[in-house]
């Protein structure tokens, strides 16, 4: 936070693996604080994952992770999938999967500042 800050960086996104007690939990959710730009953001992100994975859409919601809460700029907060869900658990395992979800944060982005 204190380096995107210190830089004056467009956006902030923070990319995790989700996980629950329960293994049928399952999608892909991207979070926010907030803001309309970090809600646009999120938005943006979110819709590009749940087509491009075809995971469930656990939408784009807000929370108070630190990450978001701190940063100076629209910021999100991408739980791409469950690693707990065994079917999730095979996507994020593989260099492929990985791939594609790096792909469609990309393509939110570029959505986001509408490129």
């Amino acid at each position: 936070v204190d380096i995107a800050n210190d830089h004056g960086a467009d956006i902030f996104i923070s990319i995790h693996n989700d996980a629950f007690t329960n293994s049928q939990a399952a999608g892909s959710t991207t979070f926010h604080y907030g803001s309309p730009e970090g809600i646009r953001l999120s938005s943006a992100i979110q819709k590009h994952l749940v087509d491009g994975l075809g995971t469930k859409d656990r939408g784009a919601r807000y929370a108070s992770f630190y990450v978001i809460r701190y940063t100076d700029m629209p910021a999100a907060l991408v739980e791409a999938a469950f690693i707990s869900n065994p079917e999730e658990e095979v996507l994020l395992a593989s260099v492929d999967g990985r791939c594609t979800i790096a792909e469609c944060i990309f393509h939110g982005i570029m959505k986001y500042f509408r490129v």
